[in-house]
């Protein structure tokens, strides 16, 4: 795990700019710091699916195809971002 982080931090190093799923007014301090080393942008609250108990979804993964919508775009106008997995571990099988 502390590769994996330690590469991340080298890593953006190198990127143009940074999207966080975060509230700039709730993290302003954080993010400004940041900005004065790259770019950053806040673009959140992104939620997980299940994360609420609404029926309104907070994820349309599972309700939606895009590949019609993709399709229809023109050839390198759509920019797909991911904020990560969620992975349940369990020690069952070690």
């Amino acid at each position: 795990m502390h590769k994996l982080l330690y590469k991340s931090f080298e890593d953006v190093k190198n990127v143009d700019f940074i999207i966080c799923n975060t509230v700039q007014e709730l993290e302003l301090e954080t993010i400004l710091a940041l900005q004065e080393k790259q770019p950053l942008y806040a673009i959140g609250p992104i939620f997980p699916c299940g994360f609420t108990k609404s029926i309104v979804p907070t994820s349309l993964r599972t309700e939606f195809d895009c590949t019609q919508w993709l399709n229809s775009k023109p050839h390198g106008s759509v920019l797909y971002i991911s904020f990560g997995s969620y992975a349940l571990c369990s020690k069952k099988g070690h």
